[in-house]
């Protein structure tokens, strides 16, 4: 059924949402300190489903998506909980931006392709924090260009390099 936990200490409300076996489990949502934490789906006490997350000390959204058993995991968005602005739409594999995605800095996009754990790996095409315009398409490991990958003129666009990388640096001919 549905009800309301508070906190025997503070008396402040921790939990209000359904309850199945004593445990939060349906749509509800969290408290802590008396701040929204998160509004969403729960299964034995944890996220589990589609909700939101707050920050606890600005109260501001920091993400909206998917979670299993308390984690992200699946498609979800990640906002700044200092300004609130974007910084990744994609894919989550335990808290981590794991999958396909697309980074932003600053409200600007910075990254569109392959991530894992956090980092850029696989395909993917970076743009100029200051202009928005493409300045690398090509392979990444761990972060860095590496493997093919083309280099552009993060003012003109013109192609500057067409060639191989390894560890972020030009590789070989190009």
């Amino acid at each position: 059924g549905k009800g309301r936990l508070y906190d025997r200490m503070s008396g402040g409300l921790l939990y209000d949402g359904d309850f199945v076996n004593d445990k939060w489990h349906g749509k509800g949502i969290s408290y802590d300190g008396g701040r929204l934490w998160y509004d969403g789906d729960f299964a034995e006490n944890k996220w589990h489903g589609k909700g939101k997350r707050y920050s606890r000390e600005t109260e501001k959204l920091i993400y909206d998506g998917d979670f299993e058993k308390g984690k992200y995991r699946g498609k979800g968005r990640l906002y700044d909980r200092m300004s609130g602005g974007l910084l990744y739409d994609g894919d989550f594999v335990n808290d981590k931006w794991h999958g396909k995605g697309i980074s932003y800095d600053g409200g600007r996009l910075w990254y569109d392709g392959d991530f894992a754990e956090n980092k850029w790996h696989g395909k993917g095409k970076r743009y100029s924090r200051e202009t928005e315009k493409l300045i690398y398409d090509g392979d990444f490991e761990k972060g860095k260009y590496h493997g093919k990958g083309r280099l552009y003129d993060s003012v003109s666009g013109r192609l500057m390099y067409d060639g191989d990388f390894a560890e972020g640096k030009y590789h070989g001919k190009g």
